[in-house]
């Protein structure tokens, strides 16, 4: 298949050229001969097949009436086919074992309403915004054929009542074509595209769609292990579920930006915003340790740095380590990580870095490329810190304590400029008050205590003037609850999510949303509907509404700290580890909270109490008890 790339529209062709193939057969006889078969002239092949086109944004072409009979069998003869051309080419590319999970099926769903449109077409509403494709089994005469166009939303129309909004495609033409061969009941799946959708529209049927002839096939990397969330309230377990679609959809060999529209390339700075999130959601990191591998055999290419962009190369290895216990990248590739920060140390006289994308998609009621960049320098000196911390800790990982001293001394500087640059002392603020630079500064405790408190209080004062509304980008939402928990105020950061007005994850639920936008506002040309930046906001789902924080890597030892908050009167979590589940559940009843928790074999925990108290356990379940 061509993939990512598109001859048709030169826009999208991500990667072009002529397809090329290299493989190899390895043969176990019984007898215990191995025999190698491996591509050269001598494999064939065929132009003329039943793929008449396909690429991943415009969908597939098939011509069922081209079909070859036992093209796979033994005795074929291929007399006529093709023979294969090498190609020879000066690469540096090295092969290596592919160490994460395939992308396959993961569930069917059928059609929830079916609305019949104009001129024979139908228009198919699957309930929830998702990547993947149809499968249909029909019947059709010889030479005839079905068209099935996708798309995130649908449109209210004059006319027909409902039609096919295709905004968030941009360029993507996301249609799959069938030509029937007339064989009875055709049963037939595109194999070299996927879309992502929640409604299609299918034209070319002869009677309105009937139970099990067309089902949307769930489709993502595997990821055999996923941790739970879920409360007694209804729009909480609504935006976790928001976000844990739009990880799912976005998870194809690589993380994607979106599923639907012309672009579908593996954003470096859209997994740093949810890396967090992701590391909980997840208990099957080999997905992430093969992307980070790759990222940091690309790294070496870079010529500008912004740690706002490229930060997760540094980010992936330590969260594989600390959420994981995976240190295999950290010890394999620490030299090419150093090289990296330190280039990026290089562009940034005076500690001062360039600007780049800074807290992206802030909330703005246009949705283009030019009215989403917001507090570009705060953001990006933050993420100076952030990395050197991080390149701090992996080098004392590594036993390189000269170099941890030397990151931690710029870790301190940087810290230093951020306050010069951005601190009002008097006013008590980052900036000019918004929400994100005030975060980033709380988060990291780069202010003596009593500073620290100020800004916290007047953060949250100044988020009850603006009407609980949010006011930050895919960088600040990763804080926005954890920062808020922690200064005694997790019911302002809830009641902004929970917000019926914009910018809010309730106002994108209240009109539809099955996913994470990429725009708050859901409009304008970089406004997909199932992008997986914003997912970063339930990392506090975890680390605060549920208190699961690792204090030793892969959870070994973990702190159990629920924050309570009055939207939430019961809560049930699990999270995946490499020593098992952990779960937490709590309730809440006339006052009197109780707490059962399982902790496995491996593990131990410390568990903090509403009131303060604290208890120690190893591995088991426990339950405590207490009046509020």
């Amino acid at each position: 298949g061509d993939g990512y790339n598109s001859n048709a529209n030169p826009y999208m062709g991500r990667w072009s050229g002529a397809k090329r193939l290299i493989a190899c057969l390895r043969l176990h006889y019984a007898n215990g001969r191995v025999e190698e078969i491996g591509t050269d002239e001598s494999w064939k092949f065929l132009s003329q097949t039943p793929f008449l086109f396909n690429n991943i944004y415009n969908g597939e072409f098939y011509d069922a009436t081209r079909e070859i009979p036992g093209w796979q069998a033994p005795d074929f003869d291929d007399s006529h086919w093709c023979d294969s051309f090498l190609i020879e080419e000066n690469t540096n590319a090295v092969f290596s074992c592919n160490i994460g999970p395939f992308i396959k099926v993961i569930e069917e769903r059928a059609p929830e309403k079916i609305h019949a449109l104009k001129d024979g077409r139908y228009l198919l509403d699957f309930g929830q915004n998702f990547a993947g494709v149809l499968r249909f089994a029909l019947k059709g005469e010889r030479g005839s054929r079905i068209r099935i166009k996708t798309a995130e939303e649908a449109a209210r129309d004059a006319e027909n009542g409902f039609s096919l909004d295709t905004k968030t495609n941009r360029q993507a033409m996301a249609t799959d074509t069938y030509i029937f061969k007339g064989e009875g009941i055709e049963v037939h799946q595109p194999l070299f595209t996927y879309h992502g959708f929640r409604y299609a529209e299918i034209s070319g049927l002869t009677h309105p769609p009937e139970k099990g002839e067309i089902v949307a096939l769930v489709i993502h990397t595997e990821f055999p292990f996923m941790s739970e969330f879920k409360t007694d309230n209804a729009m909480i377990n609504r935006i976790y579920q928001n976000a844990a679609w739009s990880m799912r959809s976005n998870s194809f060999s690589f993380p994607t930006d979106c599923p639907s529209r012309d672009e579908r390339t593996p954003c470096t700075m859209d997994l740093y915003a949810y890396l967090e999130s992701a590391m909980y959601f997840s208990g099957y990191h080999a997905y992430y340790a093969r992307y980070g591998k790759n990222e940091i055999a690309g790294a070496k290419a870079r010529k500008k740095i912004t740690m706002t962009w490229d930060g997760c190369i540094i980010a992936l290895p330590w969260y594989l380590y600390q959420f994981h216990g995976n240190r295999s990248l950290v010890e394999r590739y620490y030299e090419e990580l150093k090289d990296f920060e330190d280039r990026y140390l290089a562009q940034c006289p005076d500690l001062i870095p360039p600007t780049s994308f800074g807290d992206w998609c802030f909330p703005n009621e246009e949705g283009d490329y030019f009215t989403s960049f917001s507090c570009r320098d705060e953001t990006e000196q933050h993420a100076m810190i952030f990395t050197c911390r991080m390149m701090r800790d992996m080098s004392r990982l590594v036993g390189k304590e000269a170099e941890a001293e030397r990151y931690e001394q710029i870790e301190q500087e940087a810290a230093k400029v951020y306050i010069n640059r951005f601190y009002d002392p008097v006013a008590k603020r980052f900036s000019d008050g918004k929400q994100a630079p005030n975060l980033f500064a709380l988060v990291d405790d780069i202010l003596p205590e009593e500073d620290r408190k100020a800004v916290a209080s007047n953060l949250i004062k100044s988020i009850a003037e603006n009407g609980n509304r949010l006011d930050v980008g895919i960088y600040g939402i990763r804080h926005f609850l954890q920062c808020l928990a922690r200064a005694g105020a997790v019911d302002t950061a809830l009641d902004c999510f929970m917000n019926p007005e914009f910018p809010s994850f309730a106002y994108q639920i209240e009109r539809g949303a099955t996913t994470m936008w990429e725009q708050w506002c859901g409009q304008g040309d970089m406004a997909s509907h199932n992008h997986a930046m914003f997912a970063g906001s339930v990392s506090g789902f975890y680390s605060c509404l549920a208190g699961i924080v690792p204090t030793k890597p892969s959870f070994r030892v973990v702190r159990i700290k629920p924050y309570l908050t009055k939207h939430i009167r019961s809560l049930d979590t699990s999270v995946e580890t490499a020593f098992g589940k952990i779960t937490v559940s709590y309730k809440i009843e006339d006052e009197h909270f109780s707490l059962s928790v399982r902790i496995p074999a491996g593990c131990k925990a410390q568990i903090v109490m509403p009131d303060g108290t604290e208890h120690s356990v190893g591995n088991g379940n426990f339950r405590f008890e207490k009046d509020l």
